[in-house]
């Protein structure tokens, strides 16, 4: 994914762009406000200002869409087209209007305008896309029990007194506009109520005048249900807005300016659950409304049905959703639990670990009267290996000598990486002559083959051992531990790649090493 620079001088831009749309919306308004309808200003902001604030949205979308980033590229490819809908309906109107030829009743400028709507609708849809499986699902649940009581609202208050003429072409249009209102609403609390907690702000500056245009439509559609008139420079002061953050958002996408936002998803609490049950809520008074007075309908019904068949949907996959977050949680733990015991460059346990371990089978071969072995482990002139071939070089020989140790140990014993060059076997129920000849055997398995570097190169490899066994003069572990390092230093200072086993006395190393072939 690509990264955009986001430093001070571009914050500042995008607030200066913000008060620039700010002012461009005030003197629109205050110059429609000013004038009369039919005076010379009113006619260029209606149809010149404002359609020309349409043609530029689709432009910077365009621009958007070519050098913006490319996981959003289909998100503009459908803003775009919304757009050039939306300026050839305005086009189509400002042309008619320009010739003297007023559009009466339903036109293509009509079909044009729900084209983009429609348009519009997909793409902020999609711009939620991958919030998550099951939340996602359960998101656009919630929105849509909350869009059908708000459905049932908006169809008494604003689509059914613009049918009471019967059902005609213009009447259908008029309807389709607010359900288009109800479905954007839908989709708006759909991605609110699936976790999804942050947007990059191109996206959210055109989903914010989205929202605009829906509180438009809702504030226009009041004013005509109280037979108050709205002339056209008004109506069009009320949607500019949504014009300007469109093309404030595609420009900030055309500069490549933005840095991708991670998405955040809260896992405390279902977002969802007020707005739910309060849209249940309300549909099932007004059936028992209606059911009291006795006159209870078959929509009542149901829409009493849709909430209570949603509502235990719902319910199913928010049992779902907490069981697949306590899985990768679960699953999440385990793999923190790994890391903090694992080396990262060889695959084996580390020294916190491996400490535990020690303890515990210290503790265990003195309680049990068994026995239990380590071997420690230093590569011989490993630095001269990092200094002469490079680090790459030296966690090759660290990575092979681990392959090599852990083909001679037993599936019992561990191998762990103690720190640097260093290495720990820890050997559950083995005494000293025992541990010594796994030693030998680990000596062996390393310096007999060379090893092969990253660059092809071959070198050999040898390793100093140091051998020491849990008796009641070596225990707590630290004192098991200090016996082995001595003998390591004394097999160090013997001349290297040799097994040398400390004696039954702690700190007491029995200098008779094992042989190196």
């Amino acid at each position: 994914m690509r990264k955009f620079h986001t430093g001070p001088g571009i914050v500042a831009g995008r607030w200066r762009g913000v008060a620039g749309m700010t002012a461009i919306w005030v003197a629109f308004l205050g110059a429609t406000l000013a004038s009369s309808p039919g005076d010379l200003v009113r006619y260029v902001l209606d149809d010149g200002v404002y359609p020309l604030g349409v043609v530029v949205a689709a432009v910077m979308s365009l621009f958007a869409l070519r050098r913006g980033p490319r996981e959003r590229r289909q998100w503009w490819a459908l803003t775009l087209a919304g757009n050039v809908a939306w300026a050839t309906a305005d086009g189509y109107w400002c042309w008619n209007d320009a010739w003297q030829h007023p559009v009466d009743g339903v036109s293509i400028g009509d079909a044009l305008l729900i084209l983009s709507y429609l348009l519009q609708l997909i793409a902020i849809g999609g711009a939620f896309a991958g919030s998550g499986g099951l939340r996602q699902w359960r998101g656009q649940l919630d929105g849509a029990l909350v869009a059908t009581a708000v459905g049932l609202a908006g169809w008494q208050l604003m689509v059914s007194p613009r049918l009471h003429t019967g059902l005609t072409a213009n009447s259908v249009v008029l309807a389709v506009y607010p359900l288009l209102d109800v479905a954007f609403f839908m989709v708006f609390v759909s991605v609110g109520l699936s976790g999804r907690r942050r947007l990059p702000l191109p996206v959210l500056l055109v989903v914010i005048g989205n929202l605009w245009s829906v509180l438009g439509d809702l504030a226009v559609a009041v004013a005509g249900l109280r037979n108050l008139t709205l002339d056209d420079g008004l109506v069009k002061a009320v949607y500019l807005p949504m014009i300007l953050l469109m093309i404030l958002g595609a420009t900030i996408d055309a500069r490549r300016s933005t840095a991708e936002q991670a998405v955040e998803r809260s896992l405390a609490y279902d977002p969802g659950n007020v707005p739910v049950l309060v849209a249940v809520a309300g549909v099932l008074l007004w059936a028992g409304r209606d059911a009291l007075a006795g006159r209870i309908g078959a929509a009542a019904l149901i829409a009493s049905a849709t909430m209570i068949i949603g509502l235990t949907v719902r319910s199913h996959l928010t049992l779902r959703d907490h069981r697949r977050v306590a899985r990768e949680l679960d699953a999440a733990l385990a793999e923190q639990r790994r890391l903090a015991i694992t080396d990262g460059l060889t695959g084996i346990y580390n020294r916190r670990f491996g400490e535990e371990l020690l303890q515990l089978e210290s503790e265990r071969a003195v309680r049990e009267a068994g026995s239990v072995s380590i071997v420690l482990v230093d590569l011989d002139h490993f630095k001269s290996v990092n200094d002469t071939y490079g680090h790459e070089a030296g966690d090759a020989v660290l990575i092979q000598s681990t392959v090599r140790f852990n083909a001679v140990l037993r599936s019992t014993d561990v191998l762990i990486r103690w720190g640097g060059e260093e290495f720990l076997a820890v050997l559950p129920g083995m005494d000293g002559h025992e541990a010594a000849e796994v030693g030998e055997r680990l000596r062996r398995v390393l310096s007999d083959r060379p090893l092969q570097l990253p660059s092809g190169q071959r070198i050999g490899a040898t390793a100093s051992f140091g051998i020491a066994s849990v008796t009641t003069a070596t225990f707590p572990p630290e004192a098991v531990l200090q016996a082995a390092d001595e003998a390591l230093y004394a097999a160090k200072t013997a001349g290297r790649n040799r097994v040398v086993r400390a004696g039954a006395a702690a700190g007491q190393p029995d200098l008779s090493a094992c042989p190196a072939a």
